[in-house]
């Protein structure tokens, strides 16, 4: 089964005669898009652990970031995190707490990873939109496991299938130029994007290049939802292209902005159609007055080839 990961804090100190003030919680999560999410959390003269933490909860619960992500509990002085849904363990997830402005807390700045969660990675669709009443309808997690693992499945199978990746992913990847453009894997956006290139081919990259050094092209792509492909020396330029292999070093976030509507569509029906393989293994067959007619299930559904062809890469 899938898990929900939890996260647990353990305050320790306690707020001096003249220690109030502010402590400082920071938490740090994933899937948090301002992570992190640092707080101010007002606490009193004499505070012991357990106070601290229920005030650190409280301020916790009401912070939309948060709560929108993750059930916040505690007794005493724990300060819990548990992820509303299950996903791939977020090993980043971390609650800090420390003196702000007050004294006398013990700074714990790393939390404990209590349980682990699981679950799919980069699927193209979640396992809510398979068990909708209008596709599946199962209101039971007894096929969660199996839903999941054909959802991931269906999703590396897209990716063959297209050439390319929807998700996102940030890595350091090589390129060998040949003229002022230079033809790349789909980038997802241009924050953070460093390149690099190697003039006399030793693999030392001496030249880091400035934004203002190249464009990433299409010009709008991620105006339209689309990634950027390409990337062309500026006029005013620095630096070239090197002509040796492997001159070019990029580290970028690669994949698409979004995984696009039809690829989301596509991994649904696909999906639905495997599970449904369980109780149709050779295919579908019925008697009729002719005899018995036999339906061989094609290799890749009909609508499903016409909602993935447009992303092929040629």
């Amino acid at each position: 089964m899938t898990t929900q990961q939890v996260e647990t804090a353990t305050v320790a100190g306690t707020i001096g005669a003249g220690g109030a003030g502010n402590a400082t919680v920071i938490i740090t999560a994933r899937d948090i898009s301002a992570s992190p999410v640092t707080l101010s959390v007002a606490v009193a003269n004499n505070d012991t652990a357990s106070q601290v933490a229920e005030k650190i909860r409280v301020a916790l619960v009401y912070n939309a970031a948060v709560s929108a992500l993750f059930l916040v509990s505690g007794a005493t002085d724990k300060v819990i995190l548990t992820a509303h849904l299950a996903a791939a363990n977020d090993t980043t997830l971390n609650i800090s707490v420390d003196n702000g402005t007050c004294s006398g807390l013990t700074a714990a700045l790393t939390s404990a990873d209590s349980t682990a969660g699981t679950g799919m990675t980069n699927g193209y669709c979640t396992l809510a939109e398979i068990k909708a009443l209008d596709v599946l309808n199962l209101s039971t997690t007894t096929h969660d496991v199996i839903l999941e693992t054909i959802i991931e499945g269906v999703s590396r199978a897209i990716d063959n299938w297209t050439g390319r990746r929807f998700y996102k992913t940030t890595e350091t990847r090589y390129y060998t130029s040949n003229g002022d453009t230079l033809y790349t894997d789909d980038i997802s956006t241009a924050t953070s994007l460093v390149l690099y290139t190697d003039d006399d081919g030793d693999r030392t990259y001496e030249n880091t290049w400035a934004s203002t050094d190249f464009d990433l092209l299409p010009l709008n792509a991620e105006t339209g939802g689309y990634p950027f492909t390409m990337i062309e020396i500026t006029p005013n330029g620095t630096y070239s292209f090197p002509g040796t292999k492997k001159g070019v070093k990029l580290t970028a976030s690669f994949g698409w902005p979004a995984v696009p509507v039809p690829i989301n569509r596509a991994c649904v029906l696909q999906a639905t159609r495997l599970f449904k393989r369980y109780v149709t293994p050779l295919g579908q067959s019925a008697s009729t007055a002719l005899g018995t007619l036999t339906l061989q299930i094609p290799k890749l559904d009909s609508d499903v080839c016409g909602l993935i062809s447009p992303y092929q890469v040629l």
